[in-house]
């Protein structure tokens, strides 16, 4: 503004002062108007008129601290929008202008910290009183930066949390400094959430938000507490990330679990979504976690898969696989999947007595029905009885057995065959017994026992019976020709199945027949075992004596056993060289070269030599003595080269070759025999002959089988000319 300007101002304010009347109220009250430091103020001042006749003729603004006017608009000559501006020429009037608007104000810009202060505004009318209007103009303080708390007082860095899925967040938001005092809001994302502040004094605002049952799409998202001194204000704003924990939103086993077989590994495969963090996954067979099978994990910023290596068993069908999903941060919420497993396998067979006891002692006469008992899938194709080994026959495949009038031979293991596609099982066999009567023992129904007068033997009685045990009682009598007497229990020794009657014929009359009777819970016998007593004899000489399997250095002798005269026997063999007939005595022809004794009538004498020939005596001895006369052997030999190769034998041994002869005879080819036809002749001639002398005046033997050779016992003869050796 030049100086011209400055004399028009002043010489305004001068007409102004003289011609309005109207006073100023220093005290009167102001408005307050806040500006930013640097930036614009508005102050505002009404200049409308309430009468028609009326209009502004003049405007005049001051500041207190200036006397004269900073701004004046000139309207005397016309419409106010017409009027004439004037400012002074200082800083403040420089950037100051009067907009007429409405609403009238005087714009200030670039404001400094010295423009603040008391601003009066003064409006002439034409024909009404004189206004003034007070403002003031403060610069705003910019609030310090908000500070984020959680509910302990711990401030938040940049990111809030975390968080779990579902649950409330509650954040407090606290503000210092500013003037005037500033708003505080919160913002989630550019959407205002919460502008009422809690608590307000000088200095300090706090405003508390409370996010409820937060969801999965608040992830990540921002949220600002926003202070904001005035509307025209910039706001200072911290902002902080939501973090939350969520739970996996889907989990799905996506491999089949159709066709699975008892033993055979199955690779299952199952994945969930929407974690975060990721989840861990479990995998659980009747609500049981699966420990020993192995599994496979990947784990990727969306989805997480497991592969499950599963070798089921047979009973894992029907259980509940379950695939499990957890957020580790929230482990109390789990996700799952689950399917029920069908697993084929082979059956599983058990046999039971179908009864309410299911007792597997039975009674003789009864009927009882087994039940194979089976678990298969698929289903059992068929069912196959067993009795100790045997098969049942059974008019129809059924799972069922009934036995009707059961008897002793009924006793014994049962068990049942299955099959179906998968395979094919055999039960473990499930014992039934049968209990029955007493009746003898096999081998003891009927037997003769020799006994010396005045010597006592043991009469033995055995039984078989269930039950058997203290169940048995067991009864003697004594048949003579003139009567049954009954045996004192008192002479008996009886433990379990075998009673013992020791018996000491003095007289005749002693020799006759015991009778054996037992009872039990079931019934008496109705056959008693029957023991004759007779007087002991000279056990009768053995019989059909032969000998048997010549070999290069070994034969076997064997005979039948005669008559043991009631008693034990044993059977003794002496061997001899054989001499010329006129030095043959009764007993041999000189003293024995062995002695061999044995149980049962067999023998095998090895190592005799080639060149001699031999003679065996044969006994049966017992108690009393030997049998007579002993049964005589001549001439046996072991057999020549020419006897091997040619496969014949003298008439002790009728159509029995031994292994060493018939591996020789493979050795011979057709091209010896061709060459020696003529040789080959006479030779049959010469051993023919000498196979008619050597049977004459002998007696011809029957063969017996080569399986019936018993155990021999050697024993050294005094007189022997040579060490014993065992034959």
């Amino acid at each position: 503004m030049n100086l011209l300007t400055t004399i028009a101002v002043l010489e305004v304010f001068l007409h102004c002062a003289v011609l309005s009347p109207t006073p100023f109220h220093a005290n009167a009250p102001y408005k307050v108007v806040w500006a930013e430091k640097d930036g614009v103020a508005e102050l505002p001042c009404d200049v409308s008129t309430f009468r028609p006749d009326d209009r502004v003729i003049m405007v005049l603004w001051f500041q207190e601290s200036i006397g004269i006017p900073l701004y004046t608009v000139d309207a005397r000559a016309g419409p106010l929008k017409d009027g004439s501006h004037a400012a002074l020429s200082s800083n403040l009037g420089s950037r100051s202008y009067f907009v007429v608007g409405p609403p009238a104000k005087l714009r200030v810009t670039r404001v400094t910290q010295a423009d603040q202060g008391i601003f009066r505004c003064r409006v002439d009318f034409l024909n009404s009183p004189t206004r003034n209007y007070r403002i003031n103009l403060t610069l705003i303080k910019p609030p310090n930066e908000p500070q984020i708390l959680y509910t302990d007082g711990t401030e938040v860095g940049d990111v809030a949390g975390p968080y779990l899925e579902g649950h409330d967040v509650y954040l407090t938001c606290i503000v210092t400094g500013g003037e005037p005092t500033p708003a505080v809001t919160w913002w989630l994302g550019d959407t205002l959430v919460d502008f009422d502040s809690d608590h307000v004094k000088a200095g300090r605002v706090v405003n508390r938000i409370v996010l409820t049952s937060v969801l999965r799409h608040l992830q990540g998202k921002n949220l600002s507490c926003q202070a904001q001194a005035a509307p025209s204000t910039s706001p200072v704003v911290k902002t902080v990330q939501l973090e939350l924990f969520l739970k996996p939103q889907t989990v799905k086993m996506i491999s089949s679990s159709e066709g699975m077989s008892a033993g055979m590994n199955k690779h299952l495969m199952c994945e969930t979504e929407g974690s975060h963090p990721p989840a861990t996954i479990s995998w659980l067979l009747d609500g049981e976690p699966i420990k020993q099978a192995a599994t496979m994990v990947a784990m990727g910023v969306v989805k997480t898969t497991s592969t499950l290596t599963l070798r089921p068993d047979w009973d894992d069908d029907g259980k509940m696989l379950t695939c499990r999903a957890v957020n580790p941060k929230i482990p109390e919420a789990p996700v799952d999947d689950r399917r029920y497993l069908k697993i084929n396998y082979a059956p599983i067979a058990s046999v039971r007595v179908a009864s309410d006891s299911g007792n597997t002692i039975l009674a003789e006469g009864h009927t009882v029905k087994l039940v194979c008992d089976i678990k298969a899938n698929p289903p059992a194709e068929g069912v196959t009885w067993y009795h100790e080994g045997d098969l049942v026959p059974t008019n129809e495949s059924s799972n069922v057995l009934m036995i009707d009038s059961l008897s002793p031979h009924h006793a014994g293991e049962y068990s049942c065959f299955v099959r179906n596609r998968e395979g094919f099982t055999r039960s473990k066999p499930t014992s039934i017994a049968v209990k029955y009567a007493p009746i003898c023992k096999e081998g003891m129904e009927e037997r003769r026992l020799g006994v010396v007068p005045r010597h006592t033997v043991e009469a033995r009685c055995e039984v078989d019976a269930l039950p058997a045990g203290k169940e048995l009682k067991f009864s003697w009598t004594f048949n003579s020709t003139k009567d049954v007497v009954a045996i004192p229990g008192s002479w008996v020794r009886s433990h379990g199945a075998v009673s013992i009657l020791p018996y000491t014929p003095m007289q005749d009359r002693d020799f006759g027949t015991l009778a054996c009777w037992a009872s039990n819970t079931v019934g008496h016998q109705t056959r008693p075992c029957l023991i004759h007593i007779v007087r002991a004899q000279l056990p009768d000489p053995p019989s059909s004596c032969t000998i048997q399997n010549r070999a290069m250095d070994k034969l076997d002798v064997s005979c039948e056993a005669g008559d043991g005269g009631g008693i034990d026997q044993h059977f003794i063999l002496e061997v001899l060289n054989e001499i010329d007939d006129g030095m043959m005595g009764d007993q041999g022809d000189g003293p024995p070269l062995y002695r061999m004794t044995a149980l049962a009538p067999r023998f095998t004498l090895h190592k005799l030599d080639h060149d001699k020939r031999y003679k065996l005596l044969i006994f049966s001895k017992n108690q009393l003595g030997r049998s007579q006369p002993p049964v005589v052997l001549d001439g046996v030999h072991l057999p020549s080269a020419m006897e091997r190769l040619t496969r014949h034998d003298d008439s002790q041994e009728l159509n029995v070759q031994d292994e060493n002869t018939a591996e020789e005879e493979e050795h011979w080819t057709p091209m010896v025999l061709g060459a020696s036809l003529v040789s080959g002749l006479a030779l049959v001639l010469v051993v023919t002959l000498a196979v008619t002398l050597s049977c004459r005046g002998r007696k011809e033997k029957p063969t017996i089988p080569l399986n019936n050779l018993g155990p021999s016992i050697r024993i050294r003869y005094p007189d022997a000319t040579e060490d014993a050796e065992e034959f």
